[in-house]
This record gives C-alpha cells, sequence and structure tokens, in this order.
C-alpha cells in the first residue's frame, strides 16, 4: 500500500462534526486529514496543528526552513533550510481510496531525510520529486526521489543527470526530468532554457532566458523566465511563453487543476490558465497569496491591514473579504504573517503574538487561534489530494 510506511493510526470515518462555534454549516469533509505544519522562525522546529483532533506537536529540522513547498499528494513536503539544503519531511498523512470509501492513516510527522549530497531546491510532479543538488563550484547535478519509494524507506535517487550546468530548477515528467540549462560562452547559438534529460539522452525543449522559478500542475510544467513563463506539456513540448509583466519570482500550483499562481519582484500577483495560456492579474496588493485546493480553487491573499481577501479566477473578482485578523504589517518584514489554505479555511499565522488563526473563508469569521510555541515562519497545509478533496468517507466517486 502506497502512503506510511511506519505505525499508523486508522482514523475513525465518520461524519464531520459541526464548528465548536455551533455554526449550521458541517465542517468540510478534508477537515478530517488536514495538518497545518508552521516553521518556527527562530528555531530548527516544525508545529504542526491537526484540524481534526485540535491538537499541536513539534517535530525537529536539521535547521531553520524558509520554506515549505506540499507534494501534489499532500503526503510530503520540501523544506527548504536556512543552510541552504532541503530536507524531505513526511505529512504524517496518507489518503487511500478502498472499495468506495477512503481510508485515512495518522502518524507523527517525521525528517527523511534528503537523496545523497544536500540538494538546495526542489519541485514536485508526476510523483517524484526533482532535486537541484550543488557538486563543487561550477558543476551541479539533478536528481529525482520517488515519493512512495521514500515514505516506504527506499531512499535511493532514481536517477542522476549527467549534465552539469544547470540553473537549478527541475520538474519531474513522464520519461525524465525538465530541467533549466545554463548556456556557456562556448556553446555558441546554444543559450540558456530548458531540457528533457531521460535515462539515455538529452534534448533541448525551449530557449528560457535566466530561469527564476518551476512548477508543475496535472498536466504541465512552468518555469519562469526573463521573457514570462515558459509552458511545457506532460509530453515535454514547449507550448510558449506566456508573457508576464515583471520579473516572476514564484510560482504555485494546484494538481489537475491547471493553474499556476505567480508572484513577481514588484509584489504582483498573476493566476496563470496552462490550458488558455492566458496570465490574469489578481487586482490585490498582497504581501502573500496562496491557491485553495478544491475543485474550483480561489486565491486567498493577505494584504498589509491583516485583512484576508478571496479572489475567483472565473469571474475575475474579490468575492469576499474579512475584517482584520491579524495586526498590521509590513511586506518587506523580514517575519511577517504567513497563509495556506484548505477547503473553506485559511490559516494565517501572527509573529507578534505567536498565533495560527483558523479562518472561515465562507462565513468570514476567526474560528479559533492556537498558541504556537516559537515564531511562526513559513507555512504548508497538508493532508490534502486535490483530486478527492471534496469527498468524505463513504462516497463512491472516489478517484485513484
Amino acid at each position: 500500500m502506497r502512503g506510511l510506511g511506519f505505525a499508523a493510526a486508522l482514523v475513525a470515518l465518520v461524519a464531520c462534526s459541526p464548528e465548536d462555534d455551533a455554526a449550521p454549516r458541517a465542517a468540510h469533509p478534508s477537515r478530517l486529514r488536514v495538518r497545518v505544519l508552521v516553521a518556527q522562525a527562530d528555531a530548527p522546529k516544525l508545529e504542526v496543528y491537526d484540524a481534526a483532533d485540535r491538537e499541536t506537536t513539534t517535530a525537529a529540522l536539521p535547521a531553520v526552513a524558509r520554506e515549505l513547498v506540499v507534494s501534489h499528494t499532500g503526503e510530503t513536503v520540501a523544506a527548504t533550510l536556512t543552510d541552504d539544503s532541503v530536507q524531505l519531511v513526511s505529512a504524517g498523512v496518507a489518503v487511500i481510496p478502498h472499495k468506495g470509501h477512503l481510508h485515512i492513516y495518522k502518524a507523527p510527522v517525521e525528517p527523511l531525510g534528503t537523496p545523497s549530497a544536500a540538494p538546495s531546491r526542489a519541485a514536485f510532479g508526476r510523483g517524484e520529486w526533482a532535486l537541484f543538488q550543488p557538486d563543487g563550484a561550477a558543476a551541479s547535478r539533478v536528481v529525482a526521489a520517488d515519493e512512495g519509494a521514500w515514505l516506504q524507506g527506499a531512499r535511493e535517487p532514481r536517477m542522476v543527470t549527467d549534465r552539469v550546468r544547470h540553473r537549478g530548477y527541475a520538474v519531474a515528467i513522464d520519461g525524465g526530468l525538465l530541467a533549466s540549462r545554463r548556456a556557456e560562452a562556448d556553446e555558441g547559438a546554444l543559450g540558456d532554457g530548458v531540457e528533457l534529460v531521460a535515462a539515455d539522452s538529452v534534448r533541448g525543449v525551449a530557449g528560457c532566458a535566466d530561469v527564476s522559478a518551476a512548477a508543475s500542475s496535472g498536466r504541465f510544467a512552468a518555469f519562469a523566465c526573463r521573457e514570462g513563463v515558459l509552458l511545457i506539456d506532460a509530453a515535454g513540448a514547449s507550448k510558449g511563453v506566456v508573457a508576464v509583466p515583471g520579473r516572476v519570482r514564484s510560482l504555485a500550483s494546484v494538481v489537475d487543476r491547471d493553474l499556476f499562481l505567480l508572484r513577481t519582484e514588484e509584489g504582483a500577483t498573476f493566476v496563470l490558465d496552462a490550458v488558455a495560456s492566458r496570465a490574469t492579474r489578481v487586482e490585490i496588493d498582497a504581501c502573500d497569496a496562496v491557491l485553495e485546493i478544491a475543485t474550483t480553487p480561489r486565491v486567498v491573499a493577505l494584504t498589509p491591514d491583516g485583512r484576508l481577501h478571496l479572489w475567483d479566477p472565473g469571474t475575475t473578482r474579490v468575492v469576499a473579504s474579512t475584517a482584520p485578523v491579524v495586526p498590521p504589517f509590513a511586506c518587506a518584514d523580514a517575519v511577517r504573517p504567513r497563509i495556506g489554505a484548505s477547503p473553506e479555511r485559511a490559516w494565517v499565522t501572527s509573529p507578534s503574538t505567536r498565533m495560527l488563526h483558523e479562518v472561515d473563508t465562507v462565513g468570514g469569521a476567526v474560528l479559533r487561534s492556537v498558541p504556537l510555541t516559537g515564531v511562526p515562519g513559513a507555512v504548508a497545509v497538508v493532508g490534502l489530494d486535490a483530486r478527492n478533496v471534496d469527498l468524505g468517507p463513504g462516497s463512491d466517486r472516489l478517484t485513484d
């Protein structure tokens, strides 16, 4: 069985109960499996809040984590540490479709280590982590780590590239890795770009100058470059570059939804529809923004006045806003509030009060505030697989 390779307890699969606030609307069924991971900004530690049992635990890391990236299955996290290494972490949640219902397995959050020498960046796609691995001052490698194998304890990289000049961004697809290429002066017309690295071959896919971020959805990989965002399909064919005003510094996606969330160095937020090859600006001056993991994802954005805003990619409008959830802050603050999202919920950290706030994005109320033991930094919501996020126990519409 794919999932947790250590002792796990099967959570009782019962209907979700109403919130403590006696709200008439029952909690979303995904609540049974949601966990919120909060990296402490002042200590090498993760604080783990379980939304079902409302308990907080901790897990140690080798160094302070400055970024948390969640796999498409919600079962593992890549933590980028302040020593420029990446640590893979088990989320401790596995959702297994079985004979018309869901089995939800839970265990403690556990660091899984890193493949070979410490990588410095990670991106998830097609069931594998693609990890950029520095190897000396001038050379580098890209390795792929199968998520299921790592959870089961088989922690060897599937493939190591024989190429050495990469900019440090890669995405796993069927048949190989899409990896950024760094041009050298002696390569003539062959410039910066993306190449498909397979077990016995390397071929160029498309030009893409100064790659600065990479991510993948269910059917597409995206690379941010000087010209905009390069889209590549699952077969390794280029769909061309989508122009985006400003320099893209981050990319995020929700699997099987073919949407990417872009953030530029100027602070602008865009939603990129990979099927339509169209980028639409989110007209919110946000310090932080995430895509909701749902059948119809919305953008959840946090503004400096401490308020949350929900933006619908379909209508390109703000559909809801809350009262201030956290005290006012500056986007440039080294440690500032961060957000994560699950269906009908936003999770907002408050460094000044050391709190994690659970916000109902339908009603707009703060449902509860969870005390944290350290100053909160990066946030990740785990335990959610977009393929069955809206399904509860007993459903007959499960997907593998």
